[in-house]
């Protein structure tokens, strides 16, 4: 509670009292000479009796010229003053041990403003600073641009705060987007990237049970691959094949002879242990480079492609059964 000081105050006791009376009154209009108070505030007061003795009190109500006392304050006894008796508003030992000295000193308790805290300080920082800690080594100060806190990072309810030194906006993505530098990571045990088209709605990339893939709108699988790149789709897969992305288009010719120049073989995939059926890409492509591509795993084959081969082959097989039946 603060304690309240007033210049001057002084004057007598319109009446007498006894040591168990926690009201006294003062002469009559010497009342505005002492402090009004607010709730929870205060003033000392000495009284005086004529044999030298007194007590020393504490006002925690004024009305006028009648005042609400605490008795007996900072080592001193109640006693019973007369009409007459000096009081007076005294600084007290108490009052002034309760004070931060200007040259400095430590505070045990919290401290409230109600206005503004200014510092200064000759030295660096010129500005002024607070200083935490008994070795002083973290302390706030103002350099004349910016607010600092030096020798640790500063905590609002248990959260640091972001700084230039803990905190880059420039490593981060904004809401608005961004180029990411390296990997995007998700931990999950079913982790999902939710893709939202405006136009159409919610597409979702999904991973789990050791496949990865597509999800349709209804959450299932639109399609997936597994660990050993088999790729499994819930509907048709289709290659664009539309002429007006063509040029220098021409028949295949000799396809009887192409699709016998290659060989089919089963054999076991040495990644995964399983066995197989298919073709071998370097005797494809000493056949029909066209289908043949590389990638830094291998060679891999269009088996798609393959088709316009057998289909001309088809026709030629089918051309020499009509020969040979005679039609």
């Amino acid at each position: 509670m603060p304690a309240i000081l007033k210049n001057n105050a002084v004057s007598r006791l319109a009446a007498s009292i006894t040591i168990d009376d926690l009201q006294l009154s003062v002469s009559a209009g010497d009342g505005s000479k002492f402090p009004a108070l607010s709730a929870g505030q205060w003033f000392p007061l000495t009284l005086m009796r004529s044999d030298g003795s007194l007590e020393i009190a504490r006002v925690t109500a004024r009305n006028g010229d009648l005042m609400t006392i605490a008795r007996g304050q900072e080592a001193t006894a109640p006693l019973a003053f007369t009409a007459g008796d000096r009081v007076e508003m005294r600084v007290t030992a108490d009052l002034m041990n309760g004070k931060l000295d200007k040259e400095g000193g430590t505070m045990t308790g919290p401290l409230t403003l109600t206005a503004d805290l200014t510092t200064y300080r000759p030295a660096l920082p010129a500005s002024g600073a607070i200083f935490f800690g008994n070795g002083g080594a973290s302390y706030l100060y103002y350099d004349g641009a910016n607010y600092a806190l030096a020798g640790g990072g500063l905590s609002v309810n248990g959260q640091t705060v972001w700084t230039a030194g803990n905190f880059n906006p420039a490593s981060y993505l904004p809401l608005g987007g961004g180029n990411m530098t390296g990997q995007l990571g998700i931990y999950n045990t079913s982790p999902t990237i939710m893709l939202y088209d405006t136009d159409w709605g919610p597409r979702q990339i999904h991973c789990n049970g050791g496949l990865i893939g597509f999800l349709t709108s209804g959450g299932g699988w639109g399609c997936y691959s597994d660990n050993a790149g088999t790729f499994i789709a819930s509907g048709n897969i289709g290659a664009y094949s539309d002429r007006k992305h063509k040029k220098k288009i021409s028949t295949i010719k000799g396809g009887l002879s192409l699709v016998e120049s290659m060989r089919g073989v089963r054999y076991t995939d040495k990644r995964t242990g399983e066995a197989r059926v298919g073709v071998i890409a370097q005797e494809v492509r000493d056949v029909l480079p066209e289908v043949v591509g590389e990638s830094p795993d291998g060679l891999y084959v269009d088996y798609g492609n393959i088709a316009g081969p057998l289909i001309e082959a088809v026709k030629e097989l089918s051309a020499k059964v009509r020969k040979l039946e005679g039609k």
